[in-house]
């Protein structure tokens, strides 16, 4: 079918085309480091929960008003119970954003401690450890004491509920 297609570009111009056009499809499908902390150095969703204390994971975004409005209470909750109960959040803004990410931080006083990834490299880990997918920013996850994910909530979280859910597991 294509035999009788007149042959546009001259045999040397074809070859450096798809050269071309593999270079930059390789370029375009590279993928993203997975989960890094701000100085870039990577980091794995299950590392992020700390031995002996309930760790709070905050999945954001720079650009989520309603992560607006969580972050600052969770940088007080970190801050007031951060014996019993850590703070950690991951910013799905993408590695290659970093700048963004820390100039939020720094221009929102977010005093957690955070870690930047792309959402579609990251998407598989937490798939495999929430068994579903993330429905958006903010959503929180919960780790025991004993480094197990008890507790998944996508949206916002009052400090109260979260508190009173740590209260029940604790009791039991």
């Amino acid at each position: 079918m294509f035999r009788n297609s007149p042959n546009r570009f001259p045999r040397r111009v074809q070859q450096w085309l798809l050269i071309l056009l593999v270079t930059l499809g390789a370029a375009t499908v590279r993928a993203e480091p997975g989960m890094n902390t701000l100085d870039g150095k990577p980091m794995s969703l299950n590392a992020l929960s700390e031995p002996g204390t309930w760790t709070v994971v905050m999945f954001w975004s720079t650009t989520c008003h309603i992560c607006d409005i969580e972050i600052p209470k969770y940088s007080v909750l970190d801050q007031t119970e951060g014996s019993n109960i850590k703070v950690k959040g991951v910013a799905l803004d993408g590695t290659r954003n970093v700048a963004n990410v820390r100039r939020y931080i720094r221009d929102h006083s977010v005093t957690f401690d955070n870690y930047v990834t792309d959402p579609l490299q990251m998407r598989a880990e937490y798939e495999a450890a929430a068994s579903e997918s993330i429905l958006g920013t903010p959503t929180f996850w919960l780790y025991s004491p004993e480094g197990k994910l008890v507790g998944i909530n996508p949206g916002p979280l009052k400090i109260a509920s979260l508190k009173k859910f740590i209260a029940r597991k604790s009791a039991r």
